[in-house]
């Protein structure tokens, strides 16, 4: 090709691209901002388009926020909304906490406190609410109900997820029971396998009647299997009259049985301590708890890893020591006694697995060295 059309036929090419060029639509770069940055995002949150192009810009929540507001190259709250893309934008989406409605509804005389208190009764989201409930003279706090759920525990704390609503539930003293001895707790309280009369609540009745106690009778709630939830609803069924002249505790074999952990045991027991201590009209010499033994020493226990069943009892029995300690409710160990089944057959039940009447008499003597010196009068 001759020298002369060369240079032209280059230049042609320059002169088509750049014609190219200045026919091409301008890009322009969008970019967001969320504010808190964890409380939503925006879609699409940055990109590069071209002039002219209409977006559909949406903002979305998450973490208990709701949308609140545009910034920037946006203003109003209008969500989605849309924005045409004539320039470079940078856009901010802002958050707020959404709040929530709390109604106390109050069930018999008696009042209830709120922390932090609020005006309005809407609590932002996630924030704490701590609830204590006060009862009149002549009357005791029994129960919360929220969410078809019932609490024992007494203050009570939850969280603002959700418009809730809770009822307090005070119910009057009734001085009658005064000279009844509560028992709660599962198998080994109803006294699996053994006669009515050697259950240890009812050995321990008939050691204390020996000292002149005005304990005259014992009510046993209790059943085998219960794990403390299904112990929790059967106390808030039984329409339990505090005060009562003792009340006992035993329980959690089942939840280490069934392969539940002392974290989640914690709370439960709690609850159910917490209880048992205003069923005593909260005189804490009139309650005390006992410790879970170790079926791991019976033989049925044989057939399992028995040290794996010992270091679970005793993480749980740990829960419970320091509960009552925190309490300062009496705490008696059984556990050590349990294990003397290992080397003497006696010590259990026909079914290899509960205690025997023997068995639950030196729980009973081990108990009566703190009692007997306790005036129940």
């Amino acid at each position: 090709m001759p020298r002369l059309l060369w240079i032209s036929f280059v230049a042609w090419l320059i002169l088509v691209a750049c014609s190219a060029d200045s026919d091409s639509e301008p890009l322009y770069d969008l970019s967001t901002e969320v504010v808190p940055v964890d409380a939503g995002f925006v879609s699409p949150n940055s990109g590069r388009y071209e002039a002219g192009q209409v977006l559909e810009i949406k903002a979305a929540a998450i973490n208990g926020y709701v949308f609140s507001q545009w910034k920037g190259a946006l203003s109003g709250n209008e969500n989605p909304v849309r924005l045409t893309m004539d320039d470079h934008k940078k856009i901010t989406a802002e958050f707020v906490k959404s709040e929530f409605g709390l109604n106390i509804q109050i069930i018999g005389n008696g009042t209830v406190n709120l922390s932090p208190e609020s005006d309005s009764g809407n609590y932002a989201a996630g924030v704490p609410v701590q609830l204590t409930a006060i009862p009149e003279e002549g009357w005791q706090f029994s129960r919360w109900e929220t969410e078809g759920v019932s609490r024992l525990t007494n203050p009570y704390e939850l969280t603002m997820d959700m418009s809730k609503t809770i009822k307090a539930v005070f119910e009057e003293i009734n001085t009658e029971n005064k000279s009844v001895y509560l028992a709660l707790g599962d198998s080994y309280t109803i006294g699996q396998s053994v006669e009515e009369s050697e259950r240890w609540p009812v050995q321990l009745l008939d050691e204390l009647k020996k000292t002149n106690t005005s304990l005259e009778t014992v009510k046993i709630i209790a059943q085998t299997g219960w794990r403390t939830d299904q112990l929790q609803q059967a106390v808030i069924q039984s329409d339990l009259q505090a005060p009562y002249g003792l009340v006992s505790l035993l329980i959690g074999v089942n939840n280490q049985y069934q392969g539940l952990s002392p974290e989640d045991f914690r709370p439960e027991f709690v609850e159910l301590l917490e209880k048992a201590m205003s069923l005593s009209g909260n005189e804490k010499t009139r309650v005390f708890v006992v410790s879970i033994p170790d079926w791991g020493y019976t033989p049925f226990g044989s057939n399992f890893d028995r040290v794996k069943i010992s270091t679970e009892i005793d993480r749980f029995n740990q829960v419970i020591k320091e509960e009552a300690d925190l309490r300062q409710v009496r705490y008696f160990d059984v556990t050590g006694i349990s294990r003397l089944a290992i080397n003497d057959s006696s010590l259990t039940a026909d079914d290899n697995l509960h205690p025997s009447g023997k068995m639950y008499a030196l729980w009973v003597e081990e108990i009566m060295k703190t009692l007997s010196k306790v005036d129940f009068d």
